[in-house]
């Protein structure tokens, strides 16, 4: 495994990837650095998410986009408790698109309402419905994709480390996309703090300073937004592009926006004292998009009230 930093409590969240693709994720290296992505998001995680169970009489298929397939089901499977599960792998994305993004949906065998209920809420006290109403969110994961052609992907196996580099940074693609499967721009409980003003969540506005700007999905802060990191000044790992050349961390405004839409956050990340975001050549910036949510989130729509497999 890559040595990374420690960026998070004991207590955390579990992200497991579950790799699908033509060879991109064929290098270990790759295969840890995007675990060490989805150990620096889940570290500062603290839900109690409880086990979905494909082991006993009802079954659990989980379902996600792929840009290959459609929308597609996997076979039944667990969910293990306080872990997230991420399908992944390269993809032809569209010119200019580095990766994509987005919550799952699900199907079900027939199941008691308590079964059911545990399926879309994973034990979360708040209000995860799809209505606008919902505070908080119990997902069981999603999916994310990378551009497997015509982009220079750098990929540092210590992700902590800032010495100069000319790629698209891969460490920072992969912790914006999981931020989407988290439901930054996707949940109802995102869509429930969008106005016409921007993003309202209480400590994204104390963060911030005020309502916070977005792009025009409503799913990205709006190009430029900055936020810190430990102090230091840094452009938010959610607005929609990447520059060559840049690393992005979450900044307080990231980390404060997945706590308003339910998410239990907590302890600083360890980066601090050093410049991380240098300004490159504007013609090097390539977009994350969330054009998965969309399917995501009618899969699950659609699943959530099936009575059959």
């Amino acid at each position: 495994m890559a040595t990374v930093a420690v960026m998070g409590p004991a207590a955390a969240l579990t992200i497991e990837f579950d790799f699908d693709d033509d060879g991109f994720f064929a290098p270990q290296d790759r295969r840890d650095l995007l675990q060490a992505a989805g150990d620096y998001v889940g570290g500062r995680l603290t839900d109690s998410l409880t086990v979905i169970d494909s082991s006993g009489p009802y079954d659990f298929f989980p379902g996600y986009s792929d840009p290959d397939a459609g929308f597609v089901y996997d076979a039944a499977r667990t969910i293990p408790e306080d872990t997230l599960v991420i399908y992944t792998g390269g993809r032809d994305l569209s010119e200019g698109v580095a990766g994509e993004g987005g919550p799952g949906g699900y199907k079900t065998s027939p199941a008691t309402q308590e079964w059911l209920n545990n399926a879309s809420n994973r034990g979360q006290v708040g209000d995860t419905g799809l209505s606008s109403t919902s505070t908080d969110i119990g997902p069981w994961g999603g999916a994310i994709w990378f551009a497997n052609d015509g982009i220079n992907w750098h990929f540092d196996a210590d992700p902590l480390s800032l010495e100069p580099f000319s790629g698209i940074d891969f460490f920072s693609v992969a912790i914006h996309e999981i931020a989407h499967v988290l439901g930054f721009g996707t949940a109802p409980s995102w869509n429930r703090l969008v106005g016409e003003d921007g993003f309202s969540g209480p400590q994204a506005v104390a963060a911030h300073g005020g309502d916070v700007a977005l792009s025009g999905d409503d799913a990205h802060w709006q190009e430029g937004t900055r936020s810190t990191v430990a102090g230091t000044s840094q452009e938010a790992a959610m607005d929609p592009d990447i520059n060559a050349g840049t690393r992005k961390f979450f900044t307080e405004l990231d980390w404060a926006a997945l706590a308003d839409m339910g998410w239990e956050v907590q302890a600083p990340d360890g980066v601090a004292g050093v410049e991380i975001s240098p300004v490159p050549l504007p013609a090097s910036v390539w977009l994350m998009v969330t054009a998965l949510a969309g399917l995501g989130m009618l899969g699950r729509r659609r699943s959530r009230n099936l009575t059959a497999a």
